[in-house]
């Protein structure tokens, strides 16, 4: 019941304050980026790239992007110049009753025509000029609709004063990585189901092959790190996994412990494919 106490509005910052919420925004739309291309937040991407007027400096909150967004690097820019990528059409309402029969061969034409160089006519000189069967055509602005075609390895997503492009190319090393990510986050619900103190050690054994298993040898010392995992090796088989597929009341991604709650073993199943890994805790 005591009362509220006293803010110091020298601690107050005001741009600190702008910057996050610009963040968010931009986090906003990186989603909307994901969503639309059906891709998971735990599967990491190279590079997002912010059509903003207010560009952020602040590594931190750079940082801060990454890690919201899993991507490894932000670019910014002002504009969509950068991609250069735009799709021609006539706006046939304007252009039809003028020129009527010739209309297909206008069509034609400008839609082979180069959409920068189209753009860049408007841009300074209001018009586009070109010949057709021998005559001058004058093209204005209106007459010509640029639509916005962003490259085909990025989506989009937009949210307040805020456009983002995500770069949706998965590498190889995105993928494993991705697959690494997975595999952490099966052991620390292992860890749990153990009821292990979060400090405690543990050995790990795994018994796959395939993208699964050059996944976590690329990525074993991530592994470890994240999971206090003092060894990792693949072995070819776990006994107590032949007794949880034998077993049909078991379930695949549940940790059967040992009675000594030292040793837990389960099953898990991935897109690309089913792996066997044993925890034990290290006294």
């Amino acid at each position: 019941m005591t009362e509220f106490p006293d803010f110091n509005e020298n601690l107050i910052n005001p741009e600190l304050e702008d910057s996050l919420s610009h963040i968010r925004n931009i986090v906003e739309a990186g989603r909307s980026a994901r969503s639309s291309s059906n891709l998971k937040i735990r599967q990491p991407l190279s590079k997002i790239v912010c059509i903003t007027e207010s560009q952020i400096e602040n590594n931190d909150l750079i940082d801060i992007l990454k890690t919201e967004l899993n991507v490894k690097s932000v670019e910014f820019k002002s504009d969509m110049d950068w991609a250069k990528n735009y799709k021609v059409n006539l706006n046939l309402k304007k252009v039809g009753p003028r020129y009527k029969k010739d209309l297909p061969k206008l069509k034609t034409q400008l839609e082979s025509a180069s959409a920068t160089d189209i753009k860049e006519q408007l841009d300074k000189k209001g018009k586009y000029f070109l010949t057709l069967d021998g005559k001058d055509i004058e093209l204005a602005r209106d007459d010509i609709i640029l639509e916005e075609k962003i490259p085909d390895d990025f989506s989009i997503g937009r949210a307040v004063n805020a456009t983002v492009l995500l770069d949706t190319v998965i590498t190889p090393e995105l993928k494993q990585e991705a697959i690494a990510r997975e595999v952490v986050r099966r052991i620390q619900v292992m860890r749990k189901d153990m009821d292990l103190d979060y400090s405690a050690n543990i050995d790990i054994a795994y018994a796959v092959t395939g993208p699964i298993a050059e996944a976590i040898e690329a990525f074993s010392p991530y592994i470890q790190q994240e999971t206090l995992g003092k060894t990792l090796k693949q072995v070819e088989g776990l006994e107590e996994a032949k007794k949880i597929s034998a077993d049909k009341s078991a379930k695949l991604g549940k940790t059967m412990v040992s009675a000594s709650g030292a040793t837990g073993t389960a099953i898990w199943e991935l897109e690309e494919g089913e792996f066997q890994i044993e925890i034990k805790k290290i006294e």
